[in-house]
């Protein structure tokens, strides 16, 4: 594992993550929160599907994985595979390639 930078509130105020956009255009908002149908407060991209195509058609810079490392979680820089739970695209790009930011 990478070194860990800092928290995940950390990372919200760095990168900008935005909403779930497939989700967002599938719903209305009158009607549902996006935060209450989507992991993480409404930002996650699932590992399959429209939302992974949505995901792998963004700049590689602004793609976050969510993986599980022994029981916690952390968000790391880049698009990977192995113990990926899901996807986060965000509005600022990543500044290296090994930044890793712990999920309380």
């Amino acid at each position: 594992m990478n070194q860990i930078e800092n928290n995940f509130e950390k990372f919200e105020e760095l990168y900008e993550p935005e909403y779930n956009q497939i989700v967002l255009n599938q719903t209305n908002p009158n009607n549902y929160n996006i935060e209450d149908l989507v992991p993480f407060g409404g930002i996650m991209y699932e590992t399959f599907g429209e939302e992974l195509e949505y995901v792998r058609s963004q700049p590689k810079d602004k793609i976050w994985t969510i993986i599980d490392d022994e029981d916690e979680l952390y968000i790391i820089s880049g698009f990977h595979i192995i113990n990926r739970i899901g996807y986060v695209i965000t509005k600022n790009s990543f500044k290296s390639k090994n930044e890793t930011y712990s999920i309380d």
